[in-house]
């Protein structure tokens, strides 16, 4: 491996992920990063399961929130246990951070949700 492929390899593996602050209304405010590729291969994984007849249904938001909502220095707040109780949270505002999340992620469209469906 020569330098420049040494120095792409370690920039790509060093990156940070890109994060946002957001205003959740009666919550106060929060952070969101956008998703790594692992996560995002999660959601289609999620959804083609649940497409499948009989199969538990994937919930987007709640994935999305448990692994996107993080503290100012990208740590997540939440972990894969805590996803059932976050599909009990409002949608709207699940909405908001599946939002950002989804922006920050690359996906483009005015309805993220549907974006993600088609990814």
């Amino acid at each position: 491996m020569d330098e420049q492929q040494k120095g792409i390899r370690a920039k790509l593996l060093g990156a940070e992920l890109k994060r946002e602050k957001i205003d959740l209304p009666g919550i106060g405010e929060g952070w969101v990063r956008e998703l790594t590729a692992g996560e995002q291969d999660e959601i289609e994984e999620g959804r083609r399961k649940a497409a499948q007849e009989g199969a538990k249904p994937f919930h987007m938001r709640a994935f999305l929130a448990s692994v996107a909502l993080c503290d100012a220095d990208g740590v997540p707040l939440f972990g894969e246990k805590d996803r059932e109780m976050l599909g009990r949270v409002s949608a709207a505002t699940l909405s908001r951070i599946t939002e950002v999340a989804l922006r920050l992620s690359g996906y483009g469209s005015e309805s993220p949700e549907e974006d993600a469906r088609k990814n």
